[in-house]
This record gives structure tokens, sequence and C-alpha cells, in this order.
């Protein structure tokens, strides 16, 4: 079995009603997973805006370059 990390993140409200909010991504992420017999080992999740957010620097993973 192999480990994997989940990555769920919505960046508007309409995204989240148009079935992807945070849940219903890590239910697909998950059930794919399982059928490649990959285990997720750690989840992140982020609802913000990259685009509108000011601080990236405070977001883990989003680096300035």
């Amino acid at each position: 079995m192999k480990n994997a990390y989940a990555y769920a993140r919505v960046s508007t409200k309409d995204q989240e009603k148009q079935g992807n909010s945070i849940p219903e991504q890590l239910d697909r992420i998950y059930d794919f997973a399982a059928g490649r017999d990959v285990q997720i080992v750690k989840t992140y999740q982020d609802a913000l805006s990259a685009y509108h957010d000011d601080d990236q620097n405070s977001v883990p993973g989003i680096h300035r370059r």
C-alpha cells in the first residue's frame, strides 16, 4: 500500500454550491485512493482565494517567487 496526502480547496462560494465543497472533494479523493490501494495519511484543506489573498505567505505550501 502506498501513502499519500489529500488536498482540498475552494476559492469561491459558487464552487461550494456546485458540488465542489471541501467535504465532497475529500469524499472523491478517498474513493479514488481506496480503489488504487493508497492510504491517505494526512489531509489539508484551504477555503480561500489565492487571487484575492494579499498575504499568500501565510498559506502553507504557497510561496511567492
